[in-house]
């Protein structure tokens, strides 16, 4: 059996996994930069390099801390040497050739493209030879004949932008933020595939090389004819002609109706809380590695720490239903109201440590989801961080965060109250209904904890809704 600790850091990802004999991935640990790099709409190559130093160490030792291996049990070492940008590069070959030396253990020098290649090994082990490899990753696209194992020759690349700068400058364009492979990737699921004849890019020469700058020129001109500007284009959300609206949209109490995963930790590893058929055939829970590794990155993102046997719920569709409420709103603002927490309070083992998933039943709550299934509303706590961080990699300024008890007051409740006693037509039962509703609505120890989420786009700068707090 040999295992290996390998090290990544080619771009704006500190990445660390502990691999045994080649297939078998014990662990596998990715730092995000994204929330560094977001506001310059691409990677900054000091930024990318100076983080790298500050995580490569946290990252090596949780790589080998998830996978249950020492310094002692490792056979080897493997680090990207390139391509890659050059400062973030020397941060992972230093500290691969450092541990190397000091364990006296050897050293492997992996190129970045064969990584990928080879990575689609992990999965499927007995992929045959020859094979064409399609390497599509950041700045490469291109197109490898692997005639047998370990041997790769160059059939094509592309001779200007790689797909995923084509991604990333096209988001630009369109304002729907950074990185632009994941949200237009969101928004274009059910889309109208034939709804825009743009062109595929063909060689003169008849080469099988890739090009993309005709495809971003083309997205380009379209939205400048469909006079789209830079503020929020080709929305999901419409209005009755199909454009993007000015306007407000408020959303109350829908980001907790969203899809959810159940997670849990067992054991020091983060498992997910998946359904099954029970032996009498009812539903049960069911404990599995978690489905997607964006479940991991989501909590590392925020700096969360589950504890032993704490339970939590990670709403990965939020990141998706935001960025496509954005992409209808040309200007104005967008209002959420909902329950939840920022995520250090959400995620607070002494406070939440089974989690927030509650079923309502006959306006009754209790913890059984398969109580009765089709019958009753089950709901989770939003994660008001996820949502913050998501309007704004969607192209929102964050407008102001408070709870519902001191927006309310904030729009003049109480004068509204007022207005029920003084009216020409006030009645005593009309004041004391709506004095009734706007106490459940305020009262801090209910629906007056509720939190209320504004957002904007092409507004003035230093608007302040009414209702939220000044600075």
């Amino acid at each position: 059996m040999t295992t290996l600790l390998g090290i990544e850091t080619s771009c704006d990802e500190t990445a660390a996994a502990v691999v045994v004999d080649r297939c078998d991935v014990r662990s596998s640990i990715v730092a995000s930069q994204i929330d560094l790099h977001r506001a310059f709409g691409g990677v900054v190559p000091e930024i990318a390099a100076r983080r790298h130093v500050e995580a490569i160490g946290t990252v090596i030792d949780e790589a080998l801390e998830v996978a249950r291996v020492d310094w002692d049990a490792l056979d080897g070492l493997a680090v990207t040497r390139g391509p890659g940008l050059i400062g973030s590069l020397l941060v992972g070959l230093s500290a691969a050739k450092a541990a190397a030396w000091q364990r006296g253990l050897p050293l492997l020098a992996v190129h970045h493209l064969e990584g990928h290649i080879r990575s689609a090994f992990l999965e499927h082990p007995a992929i045959p030879f020859p094979a064409i490899a399609l390497v599509v990753s950041g700045g490469h696209t291109s197109l490898y004949l692997c005639a047998e194992e370990d041997s790769y020759r160059l059939m094509a690349r592309t001779r200007d932008d790689a797909a995923g700068e084509a991604f990333d400058k096209v988001a630009k364009l369109l304002g729907l933020g950074y990185p632009g492979g994941p949200v237009i990737d969101r928004l274009s699921d059910g889309a109208d595939e034939q709804a825009f004849d743009f062109p595929k890019a063909q060689m003169k020469d008849r080469s099988l090389d890739f090009s993309f700058s005709g495809i971003k020129t083309a997205v380009r001109l379209e939205a400048e004819r469909l006079r789209l500007d830079s503020a929020g284009r080709a929305g999901v959300l419409e209005s009755d002609d199909g454009e993007p609206i000015d306007g407000l949209v408020i959303a109350n109490e829908v980001l907790d109706a969203l899809p959810t995963h159940r997670v849990v930790i067992r054991d020091g590893l983060l498992r997910e809380i998946l359904v099954d058929l029970g032996p009498e055939g009812g539903l049960v829970d069911v404990e599995a590695p978690p489905t997607t590794p964006l479940l991991a990155r989501r909590l590392g993102d925020e700096g969360i720490d589950l504890a032993e046997g704490q339970h939590a719920e990670i709403c990965l569709a939020l990141d998706s239903w935001v960025a496509e409420a954005a992409a209808g709103l040309r200007r104005g603002a967008v209002l959420l109201i909902d329950y939840g927490y920022p995520a250090g309070e959400l995620y607070d083992p002494r406070r939440r440590a089974a989690g927030t998933l509650a079923a309502y039943l006959r306006h009754q709550v209790h913890d059984d989801p398969y109580r009765a299934v089709g019958r009753q509303d089950l709901t989770a706590h939003v994660d008001v961080t996820a949502v913050e961080r998501a309007t704004v990699a969607a192209g929102l300024d964050h407008l102001g965060t408070t709870t519902q008890s001191a927006f309310l007051d904030g729009l003049g409740a109480g004068e509204i109250l007022v207005g029920y006693q003084t009216g020409p037509d006030a009645t005593l039962q009309d004041y004391l209904t709506a004095r009734a509703a706007l106490v459940r609505m305020i009262d801090p120890a209910a629906m007056g904890r509720f939190r209320v989420m504004a957002f904007g786009r092409g507004l003035p700068v230093g608007t302040l809704l009414r209702g939220l707090p000044a600075g």
